[in-house]
């Protein structure tokens, strides 16, 4: 017996010696394994800062005033308005929830306080514009840490979330629709924070999903499916097949989202009166009379073509690592992020809309950048590029071909993307040396307090308010000839009847308009005014040229005969002396 003693002893010994070295090696791989992903993750953020600082600095660098989209200009000057004291809603139209116009405001004022500090500007841009774009940097660089916690989840991987940062940043519609003072950007912002709350699908951070997109849907109103389509899920998902834990996640959910877009549209709409009726109904009012088949197919098709001639490669990319991920992801969240995904894809849709083009496909493109990256991901890393780095090429040169093609995609993909980029001055609507000269003029032939009619960038960049603050050109047409057509005086018509007025007295003392596609002289009573009782005023051509529209700057005839004269009377003076 004591022998099997000492041998059961010693056995014991041996095996809690093999158990102690097994514990020390599996800690050990644990901290090489937690080493090493610290490591990964620090290569990754550093790879993020990298992109961040390139892109700031490219962007910062080719700052100026040029005229980039009438919609950056119309948000400025409506934001610039604001900052002087009038009330969004009350003293103009606004088809938008306010955040956006709100956060416009605020940085004006704040550039404006530089302005009265220092003087001036910088790089020959006014601080009070220089803000506002500098602002658009930040919000990007931002907006990237989005990206790359998501693309991190998605690919299970930071540096899938470099690649979907990278490939967010180099898309060539949102790339061109970032540099203006745009509202889609703001509102990515906040939806990429409510996605990525949303996907831990836990009460709290439910919470803060539905504050996020209660913000979006404050600064856009195009963010109001996209809060339904998660509502939806969860109600689906959670409420009818959890029970009571479920619906306590919907509420989780809903409550924030309802209070924070109740209590601010509420407020605006007791301050105002306004709110609901600019918000819902001007939205509704912009979609043309034709219908979907008349205007909205044709158009959505034209508009569809244009965003694949730019991104399809990357939209390509996109589909298909689409499709692996619906295939081989198993986490709860899969069902979700495929139909979400699909939604965000057809943002799209929105160019049915009346005024609204291909820009606005700017809401997808994160979900672009995002499976593209998981597509690459899946095929290329690690399988191609660690066999390339592994490759005896002595006995095997197979992965020389497949790198080729790898290659091959990538151009394929990013050339057209890079040529838009590239030449990205070439899609702004004016250049410097044209608005500047525009600009000049206004301040020649106008006093500052004078009011004006042109596109509301130019009244923006010269500080000179738009009679009526007739800013919503386009929306104000088409509620023209709506009611003009119903035979019918709402405020359009009357907003058009007291210009009309204004010009026959000669009380504008300048007048920039399109000729070609007219918005200002759409009405015929303000295009009759003008041919009567004003003279285009002779400008260099190149100065007038923009990308969609044939400019003209009108002036009161009877000021050009007071000008004629008092350089007559000046030459006759010094010809006396």
């Amino acid at each position: 017996m004591e022998i099997w003693s000492d041998v059961k002893r010693g056995w014991d010994y041996y095996l809690e010696k093999w158990r102690e070295s097994r514990a020390r090696h599996a800690e050990r791989s644990r901290l090489r394994g937690r080493r090493a992903r610290d490591w990964h993750l620090g290569i990754s953020l550093l790879l993020l800062s990298l992109l961040g600082i390139a892109y700031a600095a490219w962007v910062g660098s080719s700052l100026s005033v040029a005229y980039i989209d009438l919609g950056d200009g119309n948000y400025l000057y409506t934001s610039s308005r604001m900052a002087d004291g009038l009330s969004i809603y009350r003293d103009f139209l606004s088809p938008q929830p306010p955040l956006h116009l709100v956060t416009g405001s605020f940085l004006i004022r704040l550039g404006n306080l530089l302005e009265d500090r220092f003087g001036g500007g910088l790089m020959v841009v006014p601080f009070r514009l220089l803000v506002v774009r500098v602002f658009s940097i930040v919000l990007l660089l931002l907006t990237l840490g989005w990206m790359f916690l998501l693309g991190r989840r998605l690919t299970q991987s930071p540096y899938g979330g470099v690649l979907a940062a990278a490939i967010y940043v180099v898309l060539p519609i949102g790339f061109w629709w970032r540099l203006g003072y745009q509202s889609e950007p703001l509102e990515i912002f906040f939806l990429l924070g409510a996605l990525w709350f949303f996907l831990k699908l836990r009460t709290i951070p439910l919470a803060a999903a539905g504050a996020l997109m209660g913000l979006a849907v404050l600064t856009n109103m195009t963010a109001a499916p996209y809060a339904l389509a998660l509502l939806v899920y969860l109600i689906v998902r959670h409420g009818i097949q959890q029970g009571r834990r479920g619906w306590l996640d919907v509420a989780a959910y809903l409550v924030p989202l309802a209070l924070v877009v109740g209590i601010v549209a509420g407020y605006y709409e007791i301050r105002t009166g306004a709110y609901f009726r600019n918000v819902i109904f001007n939205q509704v009012a912009s979609y043309p009379p034709e219908g979907f088949w008349g205007y909205g197919f044709p158009k959505l098709l034209r508009e569809s073509l244009k965003v694949i001639s730019h991104e399809g490669g990357f939209i390509l990319a996109a589909l298909v690592g689409l499709v692996l991920y619906s295939r081989s992801d198993t986490r709860p969240e899969r069902e979700f992020t495929v139909w979400y995904a699909l939604v965000l894809l057809l943002s799209i849709a929105y160019v049915t809309k009346g005024g609204t083009m291909d820009y606005i496909f700017v809401l997808g493109e994160p979900i672009v950048a995002l499976f593209a990256a998981y597509f690459v991901m899946q095929f290329f890393y690690p399988s191609t590029f660690r066999r390339f780095l592994r490759q005896n090429f002595w006995r095997d040169t197979s992965a020389v071909p497949l790198a080729a093609f790898v290659f091959l995609i990538l151009f394929v993909t990013a050339w057209p993307a890079a040529q838009f980029i590239l030449h990205i001055d070439q899609q702004f609507e004016q250049d410097v040396e044209g608005v500047e000269r525009i600009v000049y003029q206004i301040r020649r032939h106008s006093k500052p307090d004078d009011p004006i009619l042109s596109q509301p960038y130019y009244a923006f960049l010269s500080e000179r308010k738009l009679f009526g603050e007739f800013s919503e050109l386009y929306l104000w047409t088409i509620k023209y000839w709506q009611e003009r057509q119903a035979n019918r005086v709402g405020e359009s018509m009357l907003k058009v009847r007291s210009i009309e007025r204004a010009l026959r007295e000669e009380r504008i003392p300048i007048v920039v308009a399109n000729v070609s596609r007219p918005l200002i002289l759409g009405p015929p009573e303000i295009r009759e005014v003008v041919e009567q009782n004003y003279r285009t005023l002779e400008m260099d051509e190149k100065h007038l040229r923009t990308r969609n529209f044939d400019l003209r700057v009108f002036v009161p005839k009877s000021a050009l005969k007071e000008s004629a004269e008092k350089k007559e009377s000046t030459a006759k003076g010094v010809f006396e002396y």
